[in-house]
């Protein structure tokens, strides 16, 4: 598989060519996407700030249909703030409309409590063949099991990629308090090995 983004940084991103800016975040249009890994990290101060329940977008790509949501993010989500101190987990959805036209969201969620002010490696699987979504944290899939998330739902359409930002209920937000150092994506889903070896180098 041959990834179609090239890297991204918190101050300046490339994707197939020069990037446009949509409310402070980085954007790009760019096909859909089965598989996308980025290299992340999130500003534990920062998120000690926000609420609970908070979302964090690492990347994701808007809805071509309506533009309401995202089509598919990966995201930090705070539960918890005690002393100063954030506890999240990464999260990985895709959304679909339903049949009254409403989004709805399946989503694959990390296994162990986020790791902050360090440099994480995410990758977000969607598998078109049975709809089903897997979310790997460094080289250790979250959902292993017979039953992961899946997208029951017609894929909402796609529109232009966004990195440290997102779009959720028709406005921009979910801003990132953190630093994306590299983003690629591919047009095929990946097994656990070829994730091991594409996006860290490495065998299982």
């Amino acid at each position: 598989m041959t990834p179609f983004a090239a890297s991204v940084s918190a101050n300046a991103s490339v994707i197939n060519g020069p990037p446009t800016t949509a409310n402070g975040c980085r954007s790009r249009a760019i096909v859909s996407a089965s598989a996308v890994a980025a290299t992340a990290s999130v500003d534990s101060a920062a998120l000690a700030k926000k609420a609970v329940g908070y979302r964090a977008q690492v990347a994701g790509q808007r809805s071509g249909t309506s533009g309401a949501e995202s089509s598919w993010a990966i995201w930090y989500e705070q539960l918890d703030v005690t002393d100063g101190i954030s506890t999240g987990v990464w999260k990985f959805g895709r959304t679909g409309v339903n049949g009254t036209g409403s989004s709805v969201t399946a989503v694959s969620t990390s296994l162990e409590a986020a790791s902050t002010d360090t440099m994480v490696q995410l990758t977000g699987v969607f598998d078109a063949t049975d709809r089903s979504l897997r979310l790997y944290v460094d080289v250790f899939s979250q959902d292993d099991s017979a039953t992961p998330p899946v997208l029951g739902q017609d894929q909402q359409g796609f529109g232009e990629l966004t990195v440290g930002r997102g779009r959720r209920a028709g406005a921009w937000g979910d801003g990132l308090p953190g630093t994306v150092s590299e983003l690629r994506l591919w047009a095929g889903a990946m097994t656990n090995s070829q994730v091991a070896e594409l996006v860290l180098g490495a065998e299982l």
